[in-house]
């Protein structure tokens, strides 16, 4: 056997074991979900309404439509409405997200050990093979669990050492920035206060700006007139403003694919949840993507502190930059965050 067959396959067994093991932590946190589903008249005339709006979409694109896609949606809607859980769910959650890093970072520790940082070889350790969902998964892992589950500022700050260097890896730019962003929101009286912090804070951000991976990832931020991935995101953004007014009701719950195929854009996904939900429902799209920023905002106001701020903000932000719907796992476990925000203490 050839020493790139072995390469590959010991890829494949480590990406089996912590990519896996990240799927399989998700679903044992989600498999107590059932439980904690309680249902009123208020939740399920709410339920109705929505299963309503979304059937007519269905009805009027119902040669376009995936059945599938349409049952699941219908299903995650149901779950986002009634799903309620209690403090001790969200604790269990969490350290399951906490968990699921820790493994990531084994398996990038055992593949950077062996064949080097090659970015191309940590595609095997990507949630959905997406570099992006893993980074959305590494935020609640390393930003989000640690000051939830009260670690001390020394165990966080070596959390954020490790956030940033694997987004750094992965060049995920859109959660780098989020999650520093977040980070600074939650210990910002820590950092004033405590002078060694704020120096081990400022060593952090000297030597991650010495990487030159920083100047090309503020490039492909801010560069909107030359950069291919930003050019090919604002196309897909414009497309759907298109589609929908050609066809005000969309083009069918899981004709985003094929959309995007037959106007060059070769991608599964727009990489933003309002235009997905626009090229699919059209106007009733819109009006689901404004009902979730909406309920969010309102979870919020019912639970005003500094964690359920950046979860909210992180949420409703980065759907501007990926989809929630392209991926079970990552609507699933996105419908948990969002509904912790109501209890988190």
């Amino acid at each position: 056997m050839s020493n790139s067959i072995k390469k590959y396959i010991y890829i494949g067994m480590v990406s089996l074991w912590a990519s896996g093991s990240v799927y399989l932590i998700s679903i044992i946190s989600l498999i107590s979900i059932g439980a904690q589903v309680k249902i009123n008249k208020y939740r399920l005339f709410t339920t109705l309404f929505f299963f309503l709006v979304v059937t007519i979409s269905v009805i009027y694109n119902i040669n376009n439509s995936s059945i599938k896609d349409y049952i699941q949606l219908l299903l995650l809607i149901g779950l986002l409405i009634n799903y309620n859980p209690d403090r001790r769910l969200n604790t269990f959650v969490y350290k399951g997200f906490y968990l699921g890093g820790h493994l990531v970072i084994i398996g990038v520790i055992i593949l950077s050990i062996h064949y080097g940082l090659n970015q191309l070889e940590y595609y095997y350790l990507s949630v959905s093979r997406t570099f992006n969902y893993s980074s959305f998964y590494l935020y609640f892992s390393f930003i989000i669990a640690p000051f939830y589950l009260r670690h001390n500022k020394y165990r966080a700050f070596i959390y954020l050492v490790l956030f940033i260097s694997i987004t750094l890896l992965f060049s995920t730019r859109s959660v780098l920035v989020l999650g520093l962003a977040s980070y600074l929101v939650l210990y910002n009286k820590l950092i004033i206060k405590n002078k060694k912090f704020l120096l081990l804070i400022i060593i952090t951000v000297v030597l991650s700006l010495s990487m030159n991976i920083w100047e090309e990832l503020l490039t492909k931020i801010f560069n909107v007139s030359t950069n291919t991935s930003n050019l090919l995101r604002l196309g897909m953004f414009n497309l759907s403003f298109d589609v929908i007014k050609e066809f005000p009701l969309g083009v069918g719950i899981g004709g985003t694919l094929d959309l995007l195929y037959s106007n060059n854009f070769y991608f599964p996904y727009t990489h933003n949840t309002l235009a997905d939900l626009l090229i699919e429902l059209g106007y009733i799209g819109l009006f689901l993507y404004l009902s979730l920023v909406l309920y969010i905002i309102k979870l919020y106001r019912n639970n005003k502190n500094r964690v359920a701020l950046v979860i909210s903000l992180f949420i409703i932000i980065y759907s501007m930059f990926e989809s929630y719907s392209f991926n079970i796992i990552i609507t699933l476990i996105t419908i948990v965050v969002i509904k912790s925000i109501k209890k988190i203490c």
